[in-house]
């Protein structure tokens, strides 16, 4: 039991769950979250890891957090050892239809569809499109309240990025670090925060500030379904 926790717990949930240990509160969601750590370094640009992805035949997920302004999709490649964010889209005000061909276009450009597409369960419409859009591809949402769990999924989160034992087990392409759009994922993972009660103090619950959470959102929703309990992929 001891060991199967070291496996699946971040450093920080070992302290305090396992050694009862106080931990001091952060404002960051993700302390963990660095680039010594955390890029997969790629130093020859984004199109050419595209092209040796499609050529390799490497299997990719799409997460799609949808929204009327502040839509995010992240692309997540699956290798052995480590699942790897490597492409984006966080355009401002895009449309629904130049948000879905810009999804059709980079797909199409990886020579294959999606394995699995994980979207917002709140808006049933863009699952639909989904569906529709990749026919061979297991689109899903989270399901069970345990799923919904903001503070279960963060913990995913911190598990692959800070885990016990080896190596981080997400990582971010080397390209994603050096050109960062306003609300890119890795600002998402720099500046994704703990909200404060009304007097002053850290809640438990992450800040909805329209900006840095929708990324997060989409890390969160896809960790919970491909490395949760409930259901891998």
């Amino acid at each position: 039991y001891v060991e199967n926790l070291r496996r699946t717990l971040s450093k920080a949930a070992w302290d305090q769950e396992v050694l009862a240990r106080i931990l001091r509160p952060e404002a960051a969601v993700y302390s963990e979250f660095e680039r010594a750590r955390h890029e997969f370094a790629w130093r020859d640009g984004k199109a050419k890891l595209i092209a040796h992805l499609a050529k390799a035949g490497v299997e990719y997920d799409i997460v799609y957090d949808p929204g009327q302004t502040y839509s995010h999709v992240l692309w997540i490649a699956r290798f052995a050892d480590m699942d790897v964010i490597f492409d984006e889209t966080c355009e401002d005000n895009i449309t629904t239809e130049r948000l879905h061909a810009d999804i059709i276009a980079r797909c199409t450009a990886l020579g294959r569809g999606p394995s699995a597409f994980v979207v917002d369960r709140a808006v049933t419409r863009e699952r639909r499109w989904a569906w529709e859009a990749f026919p061979q591809t297991q689109v899903m949402i989270c399901e069970s309240r345990g799923e919904q769990s903001v503070r279960e999924g963060v913990s995913i989160v911190k598990s692959l990025l800070d885990p016990m034992i080896g190596d981080p087990r997400v990582r971010w392409a080397s390209y994603l670090w050096d050109r960062m759009p306003r609300r890119a994922i890795v600002k998402c993972m720099m500046h994704y925060s703990y909200d404060r009660t009304a007097g002053g103090a850290l809640s438990n619950q992450p800040r909805k500030d329209n900006v840095f959470d929708h990324g997060a959102d989409c890390v969160r929703m896809w960790a919970m379904k491909r490395h949760g309990d409930a259901y891998r992929f």
